[in-house]
């Protein structure tokens, strides 16, 4: 009969170990639940601070881009040609609708973009103002590879501030090139031009967009941007963005 109780007791108290084994487990469990579930939330609301700061330098970017008389100048020379060369009006018309159209699909995407597509955007705003400035502007090509992603609004301002920077009536014209290489980082854009140049600490609005560019690189692609001086004059901007960065948003 003891020898019975013994064994009910033994058994009982094994029973309470392992009812506080598993009670222990739950809370373990519960604890490390919880701790994953504030983890993911932080991850979220990070990720959300991002996109709507993302969202911000974008729109900041095109507030920068749209400049007022530029607008105004295509717009009159439009006015100009479609009396004097009708059809180089038609395709002003038709390149200065793509660029706008562009710029605001830039803004509303939220990933990164095939390189291709922001080749168009940029060769849209080019022949805008080669139609405006004639053979002041020349523009070389040499992009064999495109296929990688990057932020809207990447190349496309990096252009627009070199001619912005670069172009000067009464000097020689200005020459652009835009050129793309695979490296073994990722991809590798090189915009050179051969301006006055100017200096990279200067905090006006054409440099602050340039900044703008480097913090979304950063942040959507772990790409980054450097700016230097052309030899002989000029200004040479690279921007190198990570292989495979990206590649799974839109295309």
């Amino acid at each position: 009969m003891m020898i019975a109780l013994s064994i009910q007791m033994f058994i009982d108290s094994l029973s309470l170990v392992s009812i506080s084994y598993v009670l222990s487990a739950l809370a373990m469990y519960r604890f490390i639940l919880s701790d994953q579930i504030e983890q993911n939330l932080r991850n979220q609301q990070e990720i959300a601070r991002q996109q709507q700061e993302i969202a911000h330098e974008r729109a900041s970017i095109m507030a920068l881009q749209m400049r007022p008389h530029f607008i105004y100048n295509t717009l009159m020379s439009i006015y100009t040609l479609c009396k004097l060369d009708p059809e180089k009006a038609r395709q002003i018309t038709l390149d200065f609708t793509n660029y706008l159209r562009r710029n605001f699909n830039a803004v509303a995407s939220d990933s990164t973009i095939p390189f291709s597509k922001e080749l168009e955007h940029t060769r849209a705003y080019l022949a805008v103002e080669q139609a405006q400035y004639d053979d002041m502007l020349v523009v070389n090509y040499e992009t064999p590879y495109i296929q990688f992603y990057l932020p809207p609004l990447t190349l496309q301002p990096i252009v627009e501030n070199a001619v912005k920077h670069g172009m000067d009536p009464d000097a020689e014209p200005l020459h652009i090139y835009i050129r793309t290489q695979r490296t073994d980082f990722g991809a590798e854009i090189v915009v050179e031009d051969t301006g006055t140049g100017f200096d990279p600490s200067d905090d006006s609005k054409p440099h602050t967009a340039l900044k703008n560019i480097q913090q979304r690189l950063q942040m959507m692609c772990n790409g980054k941007m450097t700016i230097m001086p052309r030899k002989g004059g000029g200004t040479v901007v690279k921007v190198m963005i990570q292989q495979d960065a990206g590649q799974n948003n839109e295309d």
